[in-house]
């Protein structure tokens, strides 16, 4: 309705500007045919100005416009009934509009039938006879009842010559969901194109049957079938078919079937079940209490394996249906593959569409072929949909057709409301260049939030390559990196032992937090919760079994705790060396850098990294592993990665709350040459090797990282004061590294509220943006050994 409404207005202020075009003689003969419609059933008390213009081009645009399919038997209806009634004109009958607003399976269908058809034969001149009674339907105005029924009669007639192209199509289809003797399938196509079943094979006939049930079951739907005047001419394909506007606010669901969201609705218990080897036993248990659910739940999800099959096999969605797809995903490349070559298609999908590994191949596809128009993503805090969370983040993406190139991408990230859009602080334009430049193995979207953001980030990717580029084998990855996943806490599960569990077989709790029971050796699990930025004993793990859904919470370690070198925090798990050593197959090293994957923009920092001891690592933390042979040479990627400069410009790339690995392999980290430099006259790899060794080595359970930096010391003490100098040092050096300015580094600080908050609730000001600052100003003195007051 609202794009009858949309494309309306714009026809009425042409018109209303140019008196003399021919629209306005279409539409006065619309309203004589109205007027005489009536005169002829004895109405006269309808006079000319009842029949508005906006109505009558209203009736116009509905009947020859719009199209619209629906899965939903019901939801078609009520489309119909919703745009009946906006455009309702007194005397004149109900519009024709079965011929555009069908009932189908968007998704499932003989999509590139052209090719079933071949030019001159007999199938071609029936689809011609198909083409000319749509454009006969679409010519009329159905002003009078006699126009109505003309279009229900031609519309009879078109039904009847698409029948055995549907059922032919239908068997096309089908191959998807029923395994066809190889021998058949010509001769079941064949009954499909004669309707003849009387001398057929009894098998064929069953197949054939089962065919036509599977399409009429699942709502095949043949878009060029269905729609032949927007795909075809006489003379065949179109070479500008395809719809000119394609909208719609696809569904949002995997297409994997959901037990929890299934049973949500249907079963409590199995919903709300604490683990899912005890959901499944409660499944399985239904056969004998709740035989019915249990078909709902198989027939469920039977159908969604054969779409998720269908849709990763039929060749129709080569870049969305991959993996574990999303409903939103194959429909955003429908409708891309559904607008014509200089039309546009827009979709309300979740931010994903531009961001997520799953959709990158998609996404690179419209930058390189400059089909992306505009990205504007919200954020759901004001309840704009109102059934979902409103930490929601979800995008209006506007595509193009081939020959529409974009050269500039209107984007805005994060707002709450329609009235944004005219802040030009927020809303920017992109090109498809800047994609390459900030993220060039997988040309995803970065997350900006205003046009500053946008313009400091360009900056720092100038400055500094991605850590990992795709595109280079030579010299692509300079730090001789590779990610490691070492345990899953769910199916690696079998390998982790409690500390009652090691206790009760005899072993014994040593230094570091190790059980040792003779040559045998259990090492922590760390998990993310565990760690900070240079802190690798930040919490310990309590586990509270009354928790059902997460009772590993994480216990603070206390300032008296980090003063102590001896201590270690407690882990949930450990799990033995030998697995441990297992996972990294050759090259064990003395320590380990890790960094949290849960993470999200708006958290009091996004990229947190940390040196560990050399021990096994759930999943919640991925493992940097280094090939170099240098003992140094982690030393300047441990603090690059901790900086707030590297730290804002992660922010612009992380979407969701998983920070995966193609997301870290392009954040701008300065490449390891940097460090062989001097700075104001001292290398820089000197300044920073003693700082990051005094933040990292505050406990005996580091030694290992001490001694690859050539330190053979006790641990050092626990000092915040002295540990926050520390840091602000490293942070200034980084901010100059990076080529930002003073102003730069203000507003980059600003945009951590949380340390700004957590700063003023201790020293009532924002102290580590200040140290920072005054840091800065001395490097840029050249006094590299100041230590500032204050």
């Amino acid at each position: 309705m609202n794009t009858v409404d949309f494309i309306a207005n714009r026809i009425y202020d042409y018109i209303g500007s140019r008196p003399d075009s021919p629209i306005m003689d279409y539409i006065d003969e619309i309203r004589e045919n109205v007027l005489k419609g009536i005169k002829e059933q004895g109405i006269t008390s309808i006079t000319p100005d009842k029949l508005t213009d906006e109505k009558l081009i209203k009736r116009v645009i509905l009947k020859r416009c719009i199209y619209g399919v629906d899965i939903n038997p019901m939801a078609v209806e009520l489309a119909k009934l919703s745009l009946w009634l906006d455009s309702f004109t007194i005397g004149a009958p109900l519009s024709f509009l079965d011929h555009h607003l069908k009932c189908g399976n968007s998704l499932i269908g003989a999509y590139d039938i052209g090719k079933y058809i071949a030019p001159g034969s007999q199938r071609a001149t029936e689809l011609h006879r198909i083409l000319n009674h749509y454009v006969f339907i679409n010519s009329l105005t159905d002003s009078t009842i006699s126009e109505v029924e003309e279009s229900v009669s031609h519309y009879k007639d078109a039904l009847a010559l698409q029948e055995p192209f549907r059922r032919k199509f239908n068997i096309y289809a089908s191959q998807y969901f029923i395994d066809y003797p190889k021998d058949r399938l010509k001769v079941i196509v064949g009954l499909a194109d004669t309707g003849d079943l009387s001398n057929a094979y009894k098998s064929n006939i069953e197949l054939y049957s089962k065919a036509q049930e599977i399409a009429k079951s699942k709502r095949f739907f043949h878009w060029k079938l269905e729609f032949p005047e927007v795909f075809f001419d006489l003379r065949g394909d179109r070479w500008d078919g395809g719809f000119d506007c394609v909208v719609s606010n696809p569904p949002w669901e995997r297409i994997k079937l959901q037990e929890n969201e299934f049973f949500a609705r249907r079963s409590l218990k199995i919903a709300l079940a604490p683990t899912a080897a005890e959901r499944k036993r409660l499944i399985l248990r239904l056969k004998e209490t709740e035989p019915e659910l249990r078909a709902a739940y198989e027939e469920a999800k039977q159908n969604a394996e054969e779409l998720s099959a269908y849709v990763r096999t039929c060749g129709y969605f080569p870049l969305m249906g991959r993996g574990d797809t999303n409903y939103y995903m194959v429909f955003t490349e429908r409708g891309l593959e559904l607008t014509s070559p200089k039309g546009r298609c827009g979709l309300v999908v979740p931010s994903g569409v531009a961001t997520d590994d799953t959709t990158k191949l998609f996404f690179q596809h419209l930058i390189k072929e400059k089909r992306l128009s505009a990205l504007i993503d919200f954020e759901n805090k004001e309840g704009l949909f109102e059934d979902v969370h409103r930490s929601f983040k979800f995008s209006i993406i506007v595509m193009t057709g081939k020959e529409l190139p974009q050269d500039n991408i209107t984007c805005a990230f994060y707002l709450h409301n329609t009235k944004e859009l005219a802040d030009t602080e927020k809303v920017f334009a992109l090109t498809p260049d800047d994609f390459i430049l900030f993220n060039p193995n997988t040309r995803t979207c970065p997350i900006f939030r205003s046009r500053t953001d946008m313009a400091l980030t360009r900056k720092i990717y100038k400055q500094a390559p991605i850590l990992i580029d795709e595109n280079n084998s030579e010299g692509g990855n300079p730090w001789e990196i590779r990610f490691l996943r070492m345990f899953d806490m769910t199916n690696d599960s079998g390998l982790f032992r409690t500390s009652s569990q090691l206790e009760k077989d005899g072993f014994w709790l040593g230094t570091g937090n190790i059980y040792t029971k003779g040559k045998e050796r259990y090492l922590p699990l760390y998990e993310g919760k565990m760690v900070q930025i240079y802190d690798h004993r930040a919490a310990g793990v309590v586990v509270n079994p009354g928790n059902i859904h997460r009772p590993a919470q994480p216990r603070q370690t206390t300032e008296e705790e980090h003063k102590d070198p001896n201590y270690s925090p407690m882990a949930q798990f450990w799990v033995s060396e030998e697995d441990t050593k297992g996972c990294i197959k050759a090259g064990i090293p003395k320590y380990l850098l890790a960094f949290k994957n849960v993470t999200a923009p708006t958290n009091e920092r996004s990229m947190i990294a940390s040196v560990i001891p050399f021990s096994g690592v759930g999943n919640s933390m991925p493992v940097i592993l280094s090939e170099s042979e240098d003992p140094l040479f982690f030393a300047g990627l441990v603090a690059n990665l901790s900086s707030f400069a590297l730290d804002f410009a992660a922010r612009q790339k992380i979407g969701g709350q998983n920070l995966n690995f193609f997301i870290v392999e392009q954040f701008p980290v300065l490449p390891p040459d940097t460090y062989e430099k001097e700075f104001c006259g001292l290398k820089i790899k000197e300044f920073i090797r003693p700082r990051l060794l005094e933040l990292v080595y505050t406990a005996h359970d580091i030694k290992g990282f001490a001694e690859e930096l050539g330190y053979d010391g006790p641990p050092f003490s626990w000092d915040e004061e002295r540990r926050l100098h520390l840091r602000c040092q490293l942070d200034a050096l980084y901010f100059h590294l990076y080529g930002l300015d003073r102003d730069e580094i203000s507003y980059i600080m600003d945009t951590f509220p949380i340390v700004r908050r957590n700063d003023e609730e201790i020293y009532d000001t924002f102290r580590t943006k200040n140290l920072i600052l005054a840091y800065f100003n001395a490097y840029a003195a050249e006094n590299m050994d100041a230590w500032v007051k204050g």
